[in-house]
């Protein structure tokens, strides 16, 4: 008897076809297939169509008979799941000024059926991996596979931003000289790089209502985050002296 397998690539979807071989004038032939060990039997029929399998070891008896008598062979095979589970990542574009966000799922493995977008700028499932036009926020990109298999992956898409941080400025304790103090100020991004050198200004206004502007360059430092110290002048109010007569 000659056994062909199509070896599950989803749960159940497995198949066996038992043929009878150099076998004539077979009489009452069925076909009975059971799972091994234990020899449970799973089903019988006329055909030698088994399906809906899962990965396993099956036994496969045909019984028949010639001019009467009975007959019965039998042959094992085993079902290997070739299977391979989702894994994908995911690649977001930051919005930049007025610009929409763009993402898109890279598959690192298994056979992608549908790919579905929830969050602010919701998309229903569709066959590309590429989400065009979002809007910043939070999102959960859903990729379901051919047997019906769901994984799920949250990220953020933000708006990319340099900015000074207006609830930190940190002072030297003790002065550069009478007239210069040390101060510093907190430079943050996000959903992007701060980019080295940067060029730093800043415009003092006087006592006497000047604008005086000061430029410095920093050659390197953090990429999100740096606190950066300018040498500035310090202006003092000259104390009043009163005296009696």
């Amino acid at each position: 008897m000659k056994l062909e397998k199509v070896d599950p690539s989803c749960s159940g979807n497995g198949a066996l076809t038992a043929l009878l071989e150099n076998v004539n004038n077979s009489g009452n032939l069925s076909y009975n297939i059971f799972i091994l060990p234990g020899e449970t039997l799973l089903n019988t029929n006329q055909n030698g169509v088994f399906d809906g399998l899962e990965e396993g070891s099956y036994r496969v008896t045909a019984n028949y008979t010639i001019e009467g008598a009975p007959q019965e062979t039998s042959s094992e095979i085993t079902l290997n799941t070739v299977f391979e589970p989702l894994s994908f990542t995911v690649l977001s574009n930051s919005l930049c000024e007025s610009d929409l966000g763009r993402i898109e799922v890279v598959i690192h493995s298994g056979t992608p059926a549908s790919f579905q977008l929830l969050g602010p700028s919701q998309r229903a499932p569709q066959e590309s991996p590429v989400f065009e036009d979002l809007e910043a926020g939070n999102y959960t990109i859903i990729v379901t596979d051919d047997c019906g298999d769901r994984l799920s992956q949250s990220f953020e898409i933000q708006k990319a931003e340099i900015f000074i941080d207006p609830g930190y400025q940190q002072f030297e304790n003790a002065l550069n000289s009478c007239e210069e103090i040390s101060v510093g100020h907190l430079v943050k991004s996000i959903g992007t790089a701060i980019a080295y050198p940067l060029q730093v200004n800043y415009s003092i206004y006087t006592p006497g209502g000047a604008i005086e502007e000061i430029n410095k360059e920093i050659v390197s430092g953090d990429p999100s985050e740096n606190v950066i110290y300018g040498d500035l002048p310090f202006f003092t109010i000259k104390p009043i002296v009163m005296t009696l007569p």
